[in-house]
C-alpha cells in the first residue's frame, strides 16, 4: 500500500504550507494520502487516515503521534494526538492561544480544540483546522478568510466556518483566502480580487462559495498567496493570479488583464498543460507551482530565485512545466514555499530555490539561492512530512518536529530566537 504527501506554501510575506493528495486519496484538511494509510501503515477498514508518506518509516508500527504539519512565513502548526499546537508570530491571533501581538517561541495548544483535529493549514496570518469533519479558523479576518460570515480584525481563538460543520476532507489556506474540499467539491472564501475564489467574479465572500465547475471529482487542493490548484479526475487545474504563468496553462493573459495594474488572472479553473503521466500531488507557492508526475517533480511560473529547480537561471519565468534536475524518480512528497520548494526522496529531504534565511537547510554560507535540489543536513532518512516558507522550514522525523531557517519570531519552536541553517528540535508539548 502506498501513501503520498504533498505540500504547499504561499508568499508575498504571508506564506503558507499545505499538504495535498494523490488521486483517489482521502484528504484530511490539506493532508493527503491514499485511503487506508497512516504514517505509512495500513488502516483498518473504515478508519480515516490522518497523514502519511511513502516508506519513510521502517518500524513495525506508527512511530509518531504528529499527524499533520503546516508552515507559514513566521508560524508553524502541527496536529498531535488530535490537538493542535502552534508557535511563532502571533500578530492578529494566528497562533490561536487566546493572545494577540505576543510572539510564542515554544509550541502552545490552540484553545478550544480538545481532540478530533485531523489537519491544520496556516495562511498569511490566519490558520484553519479540520476538527471532527468541520472547519475551525483563527487569526486575521480582514477579508473574511475565517469564513464565519463576519469581516472584522481578528479572532485569537478558533471560530466555526459557516456551513462547513461536517464532511470536509481537505483544507488549504492562502494569504487572505481559504478553500476546502467537501464531498468531492471545492469551496473557497475570503479575498477574491484576483479571482482566487474561482467563482467567475471578483467579489469577496466571508462564507464558503462553490468554485465554478468543481462540484465533484476533486481529490486534492492547494492554495498559495493568490492562486489555487486542484487535482480533479486525474487532471491538474488552477485559478487566480497568473502574473508569472503559475497557472500553467501556457497563457500569461488568461481570462482577464487590467492594463492599469498589470494584474493577470483567471476567475475560473483552467487546465495545466504539459503534465504527461500520473499526477499524484501538487503544491503552490507565491508565483510558482510544482507537481509530482510519475514520481518526478515538475515546476512552472516564476524562477527568479531558482525555485523551478531546472538549474538554469537564464529562464526567469516559464508558463509551462519544467523538470526539476535530480528529481526524476523516487519522490514521495512535495512542499512548495514562497520562492522555494522541498521534496522527500527515499525518506531524505532536498530543497531548492531561495536560501536568504537558510531555509534550504544546507548549512551553506554565501549561498543565497540554489537552482538545483540540495540535501538538508541531518535529514537523510526517516522524514514523513516537510513544509517550507519564505523564512523557515520544518519536517517531521519520527516523533519529533525539526525546523531551520530564520527564527526572529520564534518560528523554529525551540524556545529561542536564534536562526539556524540546520534543523533544530521544536519543544512539542
Amino acid at each position: 500500500m502506498r501513501c503520498l504527501w504533498a505540500f504547499c506554501d504561499w508568499g508575498n510575506n504571508m506564506n503558507k504550507f499545505c499538504q495535498f493528495a494523490a488521486t483517489g486519496a482521502i484528504l484530511v484538511g490539506g493532508v493527503a494520502q491514499l485511503a487506508g494509510c497512516v504514517s505509512g501503515w495500513p488502516l483498518k477498514p473504515g478508519e480515516l487516515a490522518a497523514s502519511s508518506d511513502d516508506g519513510a518509516s521502517t518500524a513495525s508500527s506508527p512511530s509518531t503521534s504528529t499527524s499533520a504539519l503546516s508552515v507559514s512565513e513566521r508560524i508553524t502548526c502541527v496536529v498531535v494526538e488530535g490537538n493542535v499546537q502552534c508557535w511563532g508570530l502571533n500578530i492578529s491571533g494566528g497562533v490561536g492561544n487566546g493572545a494577540s501581538h505576543t510572539d510564542t517561541p515554544s509550541p502552545a495548544e490552540v484553545l478550544g480544540i480538545t481532540g478530533g483535529a485531523t489537519a491544520v493549514a496556516t495562511g498569511g496570518v490566519h490558520t484553519c483546522a479540520i476538527v471532527t469533519g468541520g472547519v475551525h479558523c483563527w487569526g486575521w479576518n480582514y477579508r473574511g478568510q475565517l469564513g464565519n460570515n463576519q469581516v472584522n480584525a481578528e479572532s485569537a481563538v478558533p471560530v466555526n466556518v459557516f456551513g462547513l460543520e461536517g464532511g470536509v476532507t481537505a483544507i488549504a489556506t492562502g494569504r487572505e483566502h481559504s478553500c476546502a474540499l467537501v464531498e468531492g467539491g471545492a469551496r473557497c472564501w475570503g479575498l477574491n480580487h484576483l479571482g482566487q475564489l474561482g467563482t467567475d467574479d471578483t467579489v469577496d465572500s466571508p462564507i464558503p462559495v462553490q468554485v465554478s465547475g468543481l462540484e465533484s471529482g476533486v481529490t486534492a487542493i492547494a492554495s498559495s498567496s493568490d492562486h489555487t490548484c486542484v487535482l480533479v479526475n486525474g487532471e491538474a487545474m488552477c485559478w487566480g493570479n497568473n502574473s508569472a504563468g503559475q497557472l500553467g496553462n501556457d497563457d500569461y493573459n488568461a481570462i482577464v488583464k487590467w492594463p492599469s495594474t498589470n494584474e493577470i488572472y483567471s476567475r475560473i479553473p483552467v487546465p495545466v498543460k504539459g503534465l504527461q503521466g500520473e499526477i499524484t500531488a501538487i503544491g503552490a507557492g507565491s508565483l510558482h507551482t510544482c507537481a509530482i508526475v510519475d514520481s518526478a517533480v515538475q515546476c512552472w511560473g516564476d524562477n527568479s530565485r531558482g525555485q523551478l529547480g531546472n538549474n538554469d537561471l537564464s529562464v526567469t519565468v516559464s508558463s509551462a512545466p519544467l523538470p526539476v534536475v535530480g528529481l526524476e524518480t523516487g519522490v514521495t512528497a512535495l512542499a512548495v514555499g514562497d520562492l522555494n520548494a522541498c521534496a522527500i526522496v527515499d525518506g531524505a529531504v532536498k530543497c531548492w530555490g531561495d536560501n536568504s534565511n537558510g531555509q534550504l537547510g544546507s548549512n551553506a554560507d554565501g549561498q543565497p539561492a540554489s537552482p538545483i535540489p540540495v540535501p538538508v543536513v541531518g535529514l537523510e532518512s526517516g522524514v514523513t512530512a516537510v513544509g517550507i516558507s519564505v523564512r523557515h522550514a520544518c519536517a517531521v522525523v519520527g516523533s519529533e518536529v525539526r525546523c531551520w531557517g530564520d527564527n526572529d519570531a520564534g518560528q523554529l519552536g525551540n524556545g529561542g530566537r536564534t536562526a539556524s541553517k540546520v534543523p533544530v528540535r521544536a519543544n512539542l508539548q
